[in-house]
């Protein structure tokens, strides 16, 4: 058994990865990539996918969740702590903090595919 413990903050997020102001704490990265990722209020991740898919376990605060359908049109959820977000293998997507809220998480994923820059902008 082992026992994964966040550092700190951890690393700040990288600009062509995430808007605004996004911590990550890598876990676990082999097989399964395991982050605890803290978002300040209106940041976000860039448009991806994961070709295995992601799970996203809220821990705290309020979110959103934008997930592009087959005809591409933007569809935004809510999100709050407690709920889990399953994104489909090769679902394109972003997830963030509400405009008014911090918002921390735990994604689990095998790989990610990143876009650079934003469809549409979610507040």
């Amino acid at each position: 058994m082992e026992i994964l413990r966040a550092k700190g903050k951890g690393k700040l997020g990288k600009p062509e990865r995430f808007r605004g102001e996004v911590y990550l704490n890598d876990l676990a990265s082999v097989p399964l990539r395991v982050l605890r990722v803290q978002f300040s209020p209106k940041s976000r991740t860039h448009w991806h996918k994961h070709p295995s898919g992601q799970i996203l376990v809220i821990v705290s605060g309020k979110g959103r969740v934008g997930i592009e359908s087959k005809g591409g049109q933007q569809t935004v959820r809510e999100v709050r702590a407690g709920d889990i977000v399953l994104a489909s293998p090769g679902e394109r997507h972003w997830h963030g903090a509400a405009p008014d809220d911090h918002m921390a998480h735990v994604a689990i994923h095998v790989n990610s595919d990143w876009e650079s820059g934003f469809l549409k902008k979610p507040d």
